[in-house]
């Protein structure tokens, strides 16, 4: 099924530039594994990393669909950040798998990750804006970026 949006958005926006930032990160985390084992710890992050992944999942057929109907998304997740698919990430699997792993590299591809949100998703908000107008000037007021 090829996404297709009225107003020639593209479905992957911005994403592939802030999850290309993370990847070195997370790349250095594998090459240098920590091996402390703190049950709890990776117990928290496991239950992250699930959470996450289901709102990633839920999120996902959420925003394919207003995607295709050409409809601002402002409900389920999106009631919570204006980029919840990012903010899984950034808020979630990242940081679980940083506690499943022990390896505090992870969570520097999250703050990376972050970062590159702020930076590249202006881009996105400026077709949003064009595309929603005020239904999206409103939506941004009540909802933060990330969370």
């Amino acid at each position: 099924m090829k996404l297709k949006s009225p107003f020639g958005m593209s479905p992957t926006g911005v994403g592939p530039k802030i999850y290309a930032r993370a990847i070195p990160f997370i790349i250095i985390g594998c090459l240098f594994p920590t091996y402390n084992v703190n049950f709890l710890l990776q117990l928290i992050g496991l239950c992250l990393i699930l959470l996450g992944i289901l709102v990633f999942i839920l999120t996902m057929i959420q925003l394919i669909i207003k995607f295709n109907e050409g409809k601002l998304a402002t409900t389920g997740a999106f009631r919570f950040s204006r980029n919840p698919l990012y903010s899984c990430w950034i808020v979630l699997i990242i940081p679980g798998l940083a506690l499943l792993c022990l390896n505090w590299w992870f969570l520097l591809s999250s703050v990376s990750m972050g970062i590159s949100l702020n930076f590249f998703i202006k881009k996105e908000e400026t077709v949003l804006l064009n595309a929603f107008g005020q239904e999206y000037l409103d939506y941004k007021k009540k909802v933060g970026r990330i969370i």
